[in-house]
């Protein structure tokens, strides 16, 4: 008997573009009484602190035989800069030829604690060819602290000088700069009651930094001091508590008579 043979036919579609981006679950994890539109590629940075740039890149592939140029444009028509929004493409304009790859470039630089959101279109000029995307960035705050939260000294006579030390520990595997603001060690005009030693400095990525408090009371009183020091990247600063109390001996002279009230010289 002859094969069989049997006559098979298909067709396929070929996309405009191929986007070579990282698989993100924030759609999962999303706080939001509104889902989101199942149409967005999420584009998803985490910060660690603010004021610091993150950079995200992804390439972006042209199947087809001819080449075309890119657009990439906010949904927010009424953005008209970058002031407001910590997000950043600067991408926004070019060609991608004929089965080759185009580098994008998003940067994420928040000034807040808060999760930020942003909706993105990846347009083909001439094209009806686009896709929506959803861009999230959200800040981790810096694993920095004491390991102190307060020094408390005991009571001292005027003209003494007492010393403790802390520790500023860095859990991250970044460093970070410090520095204790000034304006929180001085009381009322007086710098050298309270001082710290070294008041500024890097801390190494798992590392920690001594840092010694000194004590003098210059008056008789109760010292209270809410010292601050500024993390670099660290939005809120990390502080530590220094109680003192500072004391004079105080002399008097009685004179003691007989069938008299005493009389203080």
């Amino acid at each position: 008997a002859p094969p069989l043979r049997i006559k098979l036919s298909a067709s396929a579609l070929r996309p405009w573009c191929h986007f070579e981006l990282e698989v993100s679950d924030y759609r999962n994890k999303r706080r939001s009484d509104t889902p989101l539109d199942p149409k967005y590629q999420v584009l998803e940075f985490e910060s660690l602190g603010t004021r610091v740039k993150n950079t995200k890149r992804f390439y972006v592939l042209n199947p087809t035989s001819e080449n075309y140029d890119f657009a990439w444009l906010p949904e927010d028509v009424n953005k008209t800069g970058d002031q407001d929004d910590p997000f950043r493409c600067l991408t926004r304009r070019g060609t991608i030829y004929s089965g080759k790859k185009f580098e994008m470039v998003f940067e994420y630089m928040p000034t807040t604690l808060e999760t930020h959101e942003s909706f993105w279109m990846f347009t083909l000029v001439g094209k009806d060819a686009s896709q929506a995307f959803f861009i999230v960035g959200s800040v981790k705050e810096p694993r920095i602290g004491m390991d102190r939260a307060t020094v408390k000294f005991n009571r001292m006579l005027l003209g003494a000088k007492a010393h403790e030390k802390v520790h500023i520990f860095n859990k991250e595997h970044i460093p970070f700069s410090f520095s204790f603001s000034q304006s929180t060690i001085e009381m009322d005009g007086q710098a050298d009651v309270l001082t710290l030693t070294p008041t500024s400095g890097v801390i190494g990525p798992g590392a920690s930094c001594p840092i010694e408090v000194a004590f003098a009371p210059k008056e008789d009183k109760f010292y209270n001091f809410n010292v601050l020091c500024n993390i670099k990247r660290r939005a809120q600063p990390i502080s530590l508590n220094v109680k003192g109390e500072g004391y004079k001996i105080h002399t008097k002279l009685i004179l003691e008579q007989k069938d008299r009230e005493d009389r203080e010289l």
